[in-house]
């Protein structure tokens, strides 16, 4: 149920919500949109040979060695791995 009580000079009424339901009919108030930041991701492709059959972390420790900023590898159905490196100064030195 909610009470009118006198306007506050603008002519409009201030309206008082005394229960729960009168509250929750409202809605919820949206301030902004929130969204989750995903961190930038800079890859570079890469071809190796004789990788099928073997496990990520094998292949890892084998670009590790060329590839010394590499944080991590994708293998792609293609057969080609995406090797993820954490900022752009080190892409662009591989």
């Amino acid at each position: 149920m909610s009470v009118l009580k006198p306007s506050s000079g603008n002519g409009q009424p201030i309206i008082t919500l005394n229960s729960w339901a009168a509250i929750a009919a409202q809605g919820a108030r949206i301030a902004g949109t929130v969204e989750a930041l995903r961190p930038t991701r800079y890859t570079i492709r890469v071809q190796l040979a004789n990788t099928e059959g073997q496990n990520n972390e094998s292949i890892f420790k084998e670009v590790k060695k060329t590839i010394l900023s590499a944080a991590g590898v994708q293998v792609l159905r293609s057969g080609d791995i995406d090797v993820i490196v954490l900022d752009k100064a080190a892409k662009d030195r591989a």
